[in-house]
């Protein structure tokens, strides 16, 4: 795929995945090239991505072995046949695969998958409306039905290079991103830490900056909101009543994680605190008096990432990932995995802060910026669906996991 160059991460690991796609559809080997992330985004420097973060180039073919190949071929002064590059649609390149079998290079742009008048007649399709208002006379792969599956069928290839290559942590864990703690009936068995017992982390990514998703939705925030704290309860609930005696509870707490940190989110939604305090606080408040010795003051938090890796990292390893509609939090859900054989994510002293780290991971998957037609591309299994009014499709999954949670 040539790139697009001045895009966010999100697009980019988009091309790689399309690029991968293309490479299988015309029986040819995929060529990783680097310098898609040499290009300054529109959400600034992607140099980090491939170096420590996701490094393909270790096991993919890369463009730099490719032109070291041409050039051995000169220096052998090996008479093979030209290497013929074919450039065109989507489509296009699929359909010229068919009759070239050799020495060729197939390539096409994140922004040719379809013809001009294809592109037009789609521009009325409500879905439509974000990428046509950006770029009115180009027809974007994540508008093509026949890439439904694109994220799924690419996941495990990325994620064991992710879990095998991967060589950054954050500067901080999630656990000392937390607030203080207090302690409300003054036992003396329970310490004033830090970090309270069975904290579920919650990392729910906000999509602000040149577009702002959901901005005025106060309705669909305030679903989502109630759906959690029903979900809590009720697992909560249940555990009490199959153990018949007070059981440690699962709390929630959320960091809202979003360009420019908590001043730039509450400009555009001044409603989250009050809905914290509301749902969250409220639902602890009523549950601990009950059964937990510890409560959490401040439910929701807004911590600032020096860099948008440290934002995609915890949006990785976080207990439940709330996605904004944002590819970019589509490649954070992409690359989450769970492990029913571990109850912790990077280190063993994990298990000792109070963060509940059981590796059953749950992504809570909003509808993508560009519509439902590009839900197919972006989603992959393990996520359940938030449609746009903010209802969790599945929702009593949701609950059984949490039931599962100790």
């Amino acid at each position: 795929m040539d790139h697009l160059r001045i895009t966010g991460l999100g697009n980019k690991i988009t091309e790689v995945i399309f690029g991968m796609i293309l490479a299988e559809r015309t029986n040819a080997t995929y060529i990783y090239d680097e310098d898609i992330w040499h290009y300054t985004g529109s959400h600034g420097d992607y140099a980090w991505f491939p170096a420590g973060f996701l490094p393909l180039q270790n096991v993919e073919v890369t463009q730099q072995d490719l032109n070291r190949w041409k050039k051995e071929q000169v220096q052998l002064q090996v008479h093979e046949e030209k290497i013929q590059r074919i450039d065109g649609t989507w489509d296009q390149v699929i359909e010229s695969s068919r009759n070239i079998s050799c020495h060729v290079e197939f390539h096409t742009r994140f922004d040719q998958c379809c013809s001009t008048d294809a592109s037009e007649s789609d521009s009325n399709n409500s879905t439509s409306n974000y990428h046509h208002h950006h770029h009115p006379n180009y027809c974007f792969c994540t508008m093509s039905k026949s890439l439904n599956g694109a994220f799924e069928s690419i996941k495990w290839r990325l994620r064991e290079v992710y879990y095998s290559q991967s060589n950054y942590t954050a500067p901080k864990d999630l656990s000392e991103l937390l607030p203080q703690y207090n302690n409300n009936n003054n036992n003396n068995n329970v310490s004033n830490s830090l970090i309270p017992p069975r904290i579920v982390t919650i990392v729910w990514h906000i999509r602000v900056g040149d577009v702002v998703l959901h901005k005025g939705k106060i309705d669909y925030f305030e679903r989502i909101f109630a759906q959690i704290k029903e979900s809590f309860e009720k697992a909560n609930n249940h555990k009490h009543q199959q153990h018949n005696r007070n059981v440690t509870q699962i709390i929630p707490h959320i960091f809202f994680l979003g360009e420019g940190g908590k001043d730039i989110i509450l400009q555009s939604f001044p409603f989250l605190p009050e809905m914290c305090r509301k749902y969250i606080y409220s639902s602890n408040s009523e549950s601990i008096n009950i059964k937990q010795d510890i409560i959490d003051p401040n439910p929701c938090s807004y911590p600032v990432m020096n860099v948008s890796r440290e934002t995609l990292y915890h949006m990785i390893h976080s207990n439940i990932l709330i996605t904004s509609g944002s590819s970019f939090a589509s490649v954070a859900a992409l690359l989450r995995i769970n492990d029913n054989n571990s109850t912790t994510t990077t280190t063993s002293s994990m298990s000792t802060t109070g963060i509940h780290y059981n590796k059953q991971l749950i992504t809570l998957d909003a509808l993508p910026k560009e519509g439902e037609e590009a839900r197919g591309i972006y989603s992959v299994s393990e996520s359940l669906q938030i449609d746009q009014e903010g209802n969790i499709q599945q929702i009593e999954l949701l609950e059984t996991l949490l039931e599962k949670w100790d």
